[in-house]
């Protein structure tokens, strides 16, 4: 996956039945089983296909829960990566 800033990690975005979610952002797919296909790449780019509007909400919206939901995560156990990750990106 690629992302607007140009930060790319993989990441299965392709889902089959019986995929479930763990998480409150930034979900965890949780498979039995993964495939990597070479050369595939998932392009993450709302720059110029959202409205102002739309753009300013989301903003806010996530300066409000990465920090709050990740830092909760990080209370509850200080060596939780997925939560430093997140708010490091952030």
């Amino acid at each position: 996956m690629e992302l607007e800033n140009g930060f790319v990690f993989p990441n299965p975005r392709i889902y089959k039945n019986g995929v479930h979610f763990e998480g409150k952002i930034h979900e965890k797919q949780m498979c039995n089983k993964t495939e990597v296909y070479p050369g595939f790449r998932v392009i993450h780019n709302r720059v110029g296909f959202q409205s102002s509007e739309a753009i300013e909400f989301r903003n806010k919206q996530r300066d409000d829960m990465v920090p709050r939901l990740m830092g909760e995560e990080l209370k509850k156990n200080p060596k939780n990566a997925r939560a430093l990750f997140h708010l490091g990106c952030y």
